[in-house]
């Protein structure tokens, strides 16, 4: 079996166990993720912050977006520019958000562009992680490209019902720095 057949395996097994999964207990472990990211260094010395806007079952990352915002950080959400491609863009509230690319909530076009040489912290999203920090994400490649000219932290908030043994990986696949679950903090690259 090759690397993107082992991928397109974990993803169907792990979309599978977040369907299944209770909602409550979802939101109760991401609560709980969000609470011991948010008391990390990396995020608490962090003024310039790329997110996420969460989609179906991912990590509930408005937890964070929210605090980020509550602190008066700069938070920033991807923009999808094209195939593989984005860019992150200010945003000053949740509500300013639009459906965009693949129906995933993002800013619109005239918000304003932060590098990421600009960027202090970024949270990255993910459908499986292992204990190096690897992620597997929906195979669009969008992050990989994006991490791999970020030089700031890379923090992955997830559940341990998405830690694997090991991500399948090519050459090009970037790691967290750091994985946040409900019960532990992994060390990444």
């Amino acid at each position: 079996m090759n690397i993107q057949e082992e991928k397109a395996l974990l993803r169907q097994r792990l979309k599978q166990a977040l369907r299944e999964a209770d909602p409550a207990e979802l939101a109760a472990w991401d609560q709980a993720a969000a609470e011991a990211l948010l008391r990390l260094p990396q995020f608490r010395e962090a003024k310039r912050i790329l997110s996420y806007a969460p989609f179906g079952r991912e990590f509930n990352a408005d937890l964070l977006n929210r605090a980020i915002l509550a602190q008066g950080k700069q938070l920033a959400l991807p923009l999808v520019t094209g195939d593989g491609q984005m860019e992150a863009r200010l945003v000053g509230s949740l509500e300013e958000l639009q459906p965009g690319a693949y129906g995933i909530r993002e800013p619109g076009p005239e918000s304003s562009i932060l590098l990421p040489e600009e960027i202090d912290l970024l949270i990255l999203p993910g459908l499986a992680f292992d204990e190096a920090g690897y992620r597997m994400g929906r195979g669009g490649g969008y992050y990989d490209r994006y991490l791999a000219k970020f030089p700031g932290h890379c923090i992955a908030p997830t559940r341990e019902l998405q830690i694997v043994p090991a991500v399948p990986r090519d050459p090009w696949d970037q790691a967290a720095e750091l994985v946040v679950t409900e019960r532990r903090i992994l060390g990444g690259k």
